[in-house]
């Protein structure tokens, strides 16, 4: 009799064994389910522009990357170049800063004349930006950055077959804020980076960024006496090749004139002065004080190194709401000036001598007026003027 009971109750203790089992694992599942809810909504949803309107970029039919000013400074973007590591599609090979070639899918610029134009097209705050040294400068104060692939001409011009870079930096606000870092590393290297931005009257708004930056040379060279000039001599003395230096200054004034219409005026400024990209020989018959072919040593040169660049902007930006639809325009001037003197067969050697020295001037003057309605509804027109 008591067998006969025991067995009957196994059924019993079994089902209820099972339904814990099934009860915990819910609880968990329930459990994972809130998590990855609570994780969802802390996913940063970006808002871009590379329709010319502000939308989800997950709703946005293109190929595009776009990196907020938060995720930049935590993996270190510091300009255009640094994209290249974290951006799909997206090449970058800055060995000159007044000559950076910019990759999308395989399509490139390797032409730097005057007279060329850029493959990917870079914009700054809209304005574009006609040489592409003209936009390799700190990413201080910028809010995101977008990299747009394949052929974006409908909106963004003929000069954008590759695909198109767009800066954004940071608007003016009403509060009274501001942020200054300061680093420092090897080689002497100094960099200050801050902002502010105020309230400076009624419904008007400034916000201001200044980059400093210096860096000593890193490279060993003997400097020779530049035949062309000095004559020849076997007189030298050690230099350090790579240093550079510069200052960038962003200031932006925002007037909120209606409910309906915002003027906005930005200014931008930038001075590099350091040396030009550094080139050694293979060749060890062309070395004066060595035989042994060594890349990390000391460098031999005959003339000195040299890269400049003043870079400055300005333009008025205005957004009026009309009933259907947001009309814009941006009226822009850029100039752009360098200097680049490279030291191009590597070597002192006089029979090799070879250099270089690459001086560009150029202005631009731009408009453009944009109709934009939602959803789908963008007419734009540029008119883009180089001298």
């Amino acid at each position: 009799m008591n067998n006969k009971d025991h067995t009957s109750l196994r059924p019993s203790l079994l089902a209820t064994s099972i339904c814990a089992l099934l009860f915990g694992l819910l609880t968990i599942a329930q459990e994972t389910v809130a998590e990855k809810d609570i994780e969802r909504a802390e996913v940063e949803v970006l808002q871009v522009t590379a329709q010319k309107r502000v939308e989800n970029m997950q709703e946005v039919p293109i190929a595009i990357s776009a990196f907020s000013a938060n995720t930049m400074k935590r993996i270190g973007v510091e300009n255009i170049n640094d994209l290249g590591n974290i951006a799909a599609g997206l090449e970058t090979n800055v060995t000159s800063a007044t000559q950076p070639k910019y990759n999308i899918r395989g399509i490139k610029t390797n032409d730097f004349g005057i007279g060329a134009d850029p493959a990917v097209a870079v914009y700054v705050d809209g304005v574009y930006a006609g040489r592409s040294g003209a936009a390799l400068v700190n990413f201080n104060d910028v809010e995101r950055v977008e990299v747009l692939k394949g052929p974006q001409g409908t909106l963004f011009g003929r000069n954008a077959a590759a695909g198109a870079i767009h800066i954004i930096t940071k608007r003016p606000n009403q509060e009274t804020e501001g942020e200054l870092e300061l680093s420092a590393g090897n080689h002497g290297h100094m960099k200050l980076e801050g902002s502010y931005n105020t309230e400076i009257a009624k419904d008007v708004y400034f916000r201001g960024g200044v980059t400093l930056s210096e860096r000593d040379g890193y490279i060993d060279a003997r400097l020779y006496p530049n035949p062309q000039t000095e004559g020849e001599g076997d007189d030298y003395r050690m230099i350090k090749l790579g240093a550079d230096s510069q200052q960038t200054l962003r200031a932006a004034i925002l007037w909120e004139a209606s409910d309906k219409t915002e003027v906005m005026f930005r200014t931008e400024f930038n001075e590099m002065d350091g040396d030009s990209r550094p080139i050694y020989s293979f060749n060890p018959d062309l070395y004066r004080d060595t035989d042994t072919l060594d890349p990390y040593g000391v460098y031999e040169q005959d003339f000195e190194q040299l890269q400049t660049r003043h870079l400055f902007g300005a333009s008025i930006e205005v957004n009026h709401e009309l009933d259907f639809a947001t009309f814009t325009s941006i009226t822009a001037f850029k100039r752009f000036d360098t200097e680049n003197h490279t030291e191009d067969d590597g070597s002192a050697n006089v029979r090799a001598y070879f250099a270089s020295n690459n001086i560009e001037r150029q202005k631009q003057f731009s408009q453009e007026l944009r109709l934009a309605a939602v959803p789908t509804v963008v007419c734009a027109g540029r008119w883009v003027r180089p001298t």
